[in-house]
């Protein structure tokens, strides 16, 4: 009980210092009203930025707001760690107010566009482990789910506890901050913040002016119009090629997936609650040609380059390994030769016409094939095995060995094959690979398996010893080895051993021979 009432001591006076070091809001709540079949929740003083709700979603700017936010943050030193994870969500139902302004705070830096957006409640979790070791003693970790009043999280939290503001990016429609006492620490020390509101705009009691400088920056087939902002307005309408296809708060515009290679008019008019402005003189914009799509087909000591053609282009222009564009003409393939083998290679193209061009590709690398792989040699035979090795491959990550017109995957420099009949002819040839593919094959190999050995049977008198085996495919004559004396030239499937005294021990062997000497 005790315990729980110093709790609550340290978390007034924690309430309390929070509050000092916490964001300052000026001004009130704006007043909302309709504009169309929107509500405008905030504006600039121009209204060129907007936070708007449309139906059940929020915009800012024509960008859809999603309510969650998180954040994470560690820190190491030597016997010491700390990591913290604060995340919070909201509805767009729990939106209350909203205030336009500019804010900075240690965590984001400054934001010159800002909606500072009051919620009812959202849904937070916090989450703190820290580990401390001093000097020989063992290290240990706490952990924590409290948040900063010691509530445990996850849990909702309301506006009648502490003021629950969410901080939006105008320019990009998403939350970067959490402006609430519950998100007042990261490691040592609350964050520095503050936050600048504009004066609310007022309804406009004349008609808007007519939109100027209107510009755009063209990027494949889309088109992104900017202008200035207009007096008095609070929308804007875009018609394309005689058609109005939006009407938006805010003054850009991004016409996406048009026609490459086409000319699009444009013209722009502002709109208010009293009507709408003239339209502004058409702004012609151009698409540019379609990006060719690079293919390749690699080669040991060069790179095939191959694309289709694209519409409209006259010629091309290949940036190979970073070097300046070089002009290949009105071709669709280009051979990039006199590389080494293995070696990687980067490249990027673009089509050119007369009057228009396309972008640059995204870069991409392409490797070149190995080199053929040499000093392929047979190492060892049996009469079930041949072992082959063979030469390192600079730059190759694996080999394929063809045997007898299989072909099997190899990661080092060397391959037995078994399970062969005796007296077998066998043909072997190596490849090296990369992640470009497989470089050309060795010269062929051939290696023939030993002759099976045979398996002798012995009968014997008081003088002599009789051997006997079974023929041996492939064999011309066999050896006999009698008591460490060779007998060589044997052509028959049988050998006695004579001359000899009554109860001796002797010693045998036999091996079959071919006509030809094989390893």
């Amino acid at each position: 009980m005790v315990g729980k009432k110093v709790r609550a001591r340290w978390a007034s006076i924690l309430f309390a210092v929070l509050f000092l070091v916490q964001f300052q809001w000026a001004g009130g709540i704006p007043g909302a009203f309709a504009a169309d079949k929107d509500t405008i929740l905030s504006a600039s003083s121009d209204y060129g930025q907007v936070l708007v709700k449309r139906g059940d979603a929020i915009y800012a700017n024509e960008r859809r707001v999603s309510f969650s936010w998180v954040r994470n943050d560690s820190f190491s030193a030597k016997g010491y760690s700390f990591s913290r994870y604060l995340s919070a969500s909201g509805t767009e139902a729990d939106v209350q107010s909203a205030q336009f302004g500019s804010y900075t705070s240690d965590y984001t830096g400054y934001i010159p566009h800002a909606f500072v957006v009051s919620l009812d409640k959202i849904y937070f979790i916090s989450s703190v482990m820290e580990y401390k070791q001093n000097g020989m003693e063992v290290g240990k970790w706490t952990r924590s789910s409290e948040d900063a009043f010691g509530l445990q999280t996850p849990r909702n939290v309301y506006s009648y506890e502490t003021p629950v503001k969410l901080v939006i990016n105008a320019d990009t429609g998403v939350v970067v901050d959490l402006a609430s006492q519950i998100n007042p620490y990261y490691k040592v020390k609350p964050d520095s913040s503050n936050f600048n509101p504009t004066a609310n705009p007022t309804i406009p009691t004349e008609l808007p002016l007519t939109p100027t400088n209107i510009t755009a920056i063209v990027s494949g087939n889309n088109v992104q119009l900017k202008w200035l902002g207009a007096a008095n307005a609070m929308q804007y309408e875009v018609e394309q090629d005689g058609t109005v296809v939006k009407t938006l708060y805010g003054n850009q515009y991004s016409a996406g997936n048009l026609k490459y290679d086409t000319a699009y008019s444009f013209r722009i008019r502002s709109k208010n609650n009293l009507g709408v402005s003239e339209w502004s003189e058409p702004f012609s914009a151009r698409t540019l040609l379609s990006i060719p799509l690079l293919r390749f087909q690699p080669l040991s000591e060069a790179n095939q380059l191959n694309w289709e053609a694209v519409t409209g282009a006259e010629s091309y222009e290949i940036k190979l390994d970073g070097g300046a564009a070089i002009n290949v003409g009105n071709v669709t393939s280009y051979l990039h030769e006199g590389l080494k083998p293995s070696s990687q290679h980067t490249y990027s193209i673009r089509a050119i016409s007369s009057n228009n061009e396309s972008e640059w590709s995204k870069v991409v690398n392409q490797t070149t094939l190995p080199a053929g792989v040499e000093g392929l040699n047979i190492t060892g035979t049996t009469n079930k095995s041949i072992t082959l090795a063979w030469s390192a491959v600079s730059g190759a990550t694996s080999y394929e060995v063809e045997v007898d017109g299989v072909t099997v995957p190899v990661n080092n420099l060397t391959y037995t094959t078994t399970g062969l009949e005796g007296y077998s002819e066998h043909t072997f040839r190596v490849r090296a690979k990369n992640a470009a593919g497989v470089g050309a094959w060795s010269k062929i190999v051939t290696g023939v398996t030993l002759l099976n050995t045979p398996v002798t049977k012995a009968t014997s008198t008081t003088s002599a010893i009789t051997l006997s085996w079974e023929p041996i495919a492939g064999a011309g004559s066999y050896e006999v080895e009698a008591d460490g004396v060779i007998q060589p030239a044997v052509t028959e499937t049988s050998f006695t051993h004579s001359g000899l005294s009554a109860g001796t021990s002797h010693k045998y062997r036999v091996r079959a021979k071919t006509d030809k000497e094989h390893k």
